[in-house]
């Protein structure tokens, strides 16, 4: 199924939701009820992982754009030692592998296609196996106030 806000994915080794997410709730329901649907019609006795990708653009105020604040702030203490690695440089980001209920791996950047946002893009995988899809409703919801509260609480420390 394809459309110009979202799509999901049956392959033979995942399934996968895509979808432009105006409001959480709504677009968490929908995956469920693809992702229990697939799995109902094609008799999956089992899922072997869990993953939920959540990406998000936050614009940049106050007269700089994201490669310097990013540089200016939580590299500040190596941003003049970034010029050894080569003319040329667009910005910088930053990679945080967190082992917590799930692996985070939480993205950084700047936005290179308009620096005056950043990318912010948060990957928490379950890599357990699971045959109830009811358990994967409040690792979503997780995903998601972690990205809300503490990523969004990290930020604020940015300036």
């Amino acid at each position: 199924m394809a459309n110009p806000s979202g799509d999901f994915f049956i392959q033979a080794t995942r399934m996968q939701v895509n979808d432009n997410v105006d409001y959480f709730q709504s677009s968490k329901e929908k995956a469920l009820d693809l992702f229990k649907m697939a799995q109902e019609r094609l008799k999956v006795p089992q899922f072997m992982t869990f993953g939920i990708k959540l990406t998000a653009f936050l614009p940049v105020d106050g007269g700089r754009n994201a490669a310097e604040l990013l540089e200016g702030s939580a590299f500040s203490s190596i941003k003049d030692n970034l010029d050894l690695l080569g003319p040329g440089r667009q910005g910088v980001g930053m990679r945080v592998i967190l082992h917590q209920d799930g692996v985070h791996e939480l993205k950084i950047e700047p936005f290179f296609s308009d620096l005056n946002q950043l990318y912010i893009e948060l990957d928490v995988q379950h890599p357990s196996p699971f045959n109830d899809l009811t358990a994967v409703e409040s690792k979503m919801d997780a995903a998601y106030d972690y990205l809300f509260r503490e990523v969004s609480g990290f930020l604020e420390t940015l300036g």
